[in-house]
């Protein structure tokens, strides 16, 4: 059996006793000791029981996890073995991080993780379909993210990562682009990123065809880049105010009108648009911003009427408050207050967001268009 598997990028070995299971570890630790390292994790046994059962040696590193505490990502102590042999024990769930990282860093440093379990078979085949990717909910889709370098935007595209996509990023400024890309490979995830201004249509145009010369397709995409002010109408300049209309309007259009052609050819696609909250109940100051968002839903709607036909959905979520970058310089003092006002009793993340994007950009939301989705606690400004 030992010989049959050291080629195996995955083996999962259960059904075992637990002696049964403690003995075959240490044949295996044994055996593939003799000639590469090997590093053993486990997540039922404590050191001291460990170390009563495996023949320890110079070539095996031994590491012992607490499950409810994992959320780490294995990439320092995965790149000088060979073979990683885990026990994972009953109670653990599929979408812990614990596999499923372990798994992605195996594959990108091209390890072979030997796994024992006293899952039963049925739980550890629905595992393995998870994790190679059969019920992520975006599997083989490209999917676009503007103003994706930070904030909700970011969120959307860790998102979209998580759930097997292509995800290219747009952003206003290489630098923030680099950093943004910097920051995901740090995470474990290849993404892309272009820097067109979204109020030129034609660098849009460019950008996107790229975009589709290099990957095949576009999906989906979510107009998330914007921009706000809250200045009161008597200090109000005509420019700050085509500025927010500019950023938050026109490239939404620009962005959509660039992409429908590509999608119509391929058969379908999906847009998503970021509004607001202020969008349905204004606000007391600021009128451009929830001007430039009644506009966002005006073309949600607008456009998921015509595109229906070609199989494109349009639609919209308006976040409530959420605790952005920009949120974490306000106060507490200001925050609290905010805080009691939601019924749900809490801000908003930016992951709260990105859940809301995901749902609508998958096939589960295939009978969804011309919607503005309120993701806001039930806040009202």
């Amino acid at each position: 059996m030992i010989e049959r598997i050291k080629n195996d990028e995955l083996s999962v070995l259960c059904g075992f006793s637990k002696f049964k299971k403690l003995n075959l570890i240490n044949e295996f630790i044994s055996e593939f000791t003799k000639k590469s390292e090997v590093i053993y994790i486990d997540y039922e046994f404590n050191r001291n029981e460990i170390e009563t059962f495996i023949n320890k040696n110079e070539k095996l590193n031994i590491i012992c996890k607490k499950i409810n505490s994992d959320k780490e990502i294995y990439e320092d102590i995965i790149t000088d073995s060979e073979y990683i042999i885990l026990n994972y024990p009953k109670h653990i769930n599929y979408n812990n991080n614990v596999f499923n990282n372990l798994q992605k860093h195996a594959k990108k440093y091209k390890k072979k993780i030997i796994m024992f379990s006293l899952l039963p078979i049925w739980y550890i085949m629905f595992m393995l379909l998870y994790l190679e990717g059969e019920f992520y909910m975006l599997k083989n889709k490209v999917a676009v993210v503007t103003g994706g370098t930070r904030g909700i935007g970011f969120a959307t595209v860790e998102k979209f990562l998580e759930n097997n996509a292509k995800v290219i990023l747009l952003g206003s400024k290489k630098e923030s682009v680099d950093k943004a890309l910097s920051k995901l490979k740090e995470k474990g995830y290849e993404a892309d990123g272009f820097y067109p201004s979204l109020t030129n249509i034609n660098e849009v145009k460019e950008t996107f065809d790229e975009i589709v010369k290099k990957y095949g397709k576009i999906d989906i995409l979510v107009n998330n880049a914007g921009m706000s002010a809250m200045d009161k109408i008597y200090d109000y300049n005509e420019e700050d105010f085509y500025k927010i209309i500019d950023l938050n309007v026109n490239a939404v259009f620009n962005c959509s009108r660039a992409v429908v052609e590509h999608m119509k050819e391929n058969n379908g696609g999906v847009i998503l648009n970021t509004s607001s909250m202020v969008s349905i109940y204004g606000q007391p100051s600021g009128c451009g911003y929830p001007a430039s968002k009644f506009a966002v839903n005006g073309l949600t709607k607008s456009l998921a009427r015509e595109l229906g036909k070609d199989n494109i959905r349009v639609n919209a979520v308006a976040p409530g408050v959420t605790l952005t970058d920009m949120m974490k310089d306000v106060p507490d003092s200001v925050i609290e207050p905010i805080i009691k006002s939601i019924p749900l009793g809490r801000i908003g993340t930016p992951e709260d967001i990105a859940n809301a994007f995901l749902f609508l950009a998958s096939d589960m939301a295939s009978y969804i268009t011309g919607v503005v989705l309120s993701v806001d606690g039930a806040a009202r400004s």
